[in-house]
């Protein structure tokens, strides 16, 4: 009973994975097994592949397309400027409710990892275009009162010259 190892050898160059290599979220890229003679145990080394299809899917063509969209409200003529102004704030909660979601399924770690670098890229594109056209909107705004009170002036100034240069008729 207590010396049931004298019996027993483990030949870890025989030992075989017949496991599934493809897996939902990853692949199984290589194994290996090594027998620690030390303390008499066995070390399993498997490398892990991630399938990229998936994040492409999911991740990097939606934010993408959303950029495009936002974008694509550059060319709005400034009568639509709420119109502007709305689908970049929505692209913007889009991303961020993406940026959060995908966060809570990653592993937690002290570093930044190169998704959230992206996030934060894809989410500073609608961001910079809602203070652009904001800006651009309030130069409208006070050109347009500019010339207004050009217009009262000038108007001003039409009416004073007619009054001075009209005539009243003498009632004969």
């Amino acid at each position: 009973e207590g010396n049931l190892d004298a019996n027993i050898k483990l030949v870890v160059e025989s030992l075989i994975y017949q496991g599934p290599t493809d897996l939902t979220q990853y692949f199984i890229k290589t194994r290996n097994m090594i027998f620690r003679e030390t303390d008499e145990s066995v070390v399993v080394f498997v490398t892990l592949g991630r399938r990229m299809i998936g994040v492409i899917l999911t991740v990097y063509l939606p934010t993408n397309v959303m950029v495009i969209m936002s974008q694509a409200t550059n060319y709005f003529k400034p009568f639509f400027f709420e119109a502007v102004i709305t689908v970049n704030l929505t692209i913007i909660l889009v991303i961020c409710t993406m940026f959060l979601a995908i966060s809570k399924s990653l592993p937690t770690t002290s570093y930044m990892k190169m998704i959230d670098l992206w996030f934060i890229l894809v989410l500073l594109v609608p961001f910079i275009f809602v203070l652009i056209h904001t800006y651009m909107d309030m130069l409208r705004n006070y050109e347009h009162r500019k010339d207004k009170k050009n217009d009262e002036k000038n108007a001003e100034k039409i009416e004073r010259k007619a009054s001075i240069l009209s005539v009243t008729p003498v009632n004969t």
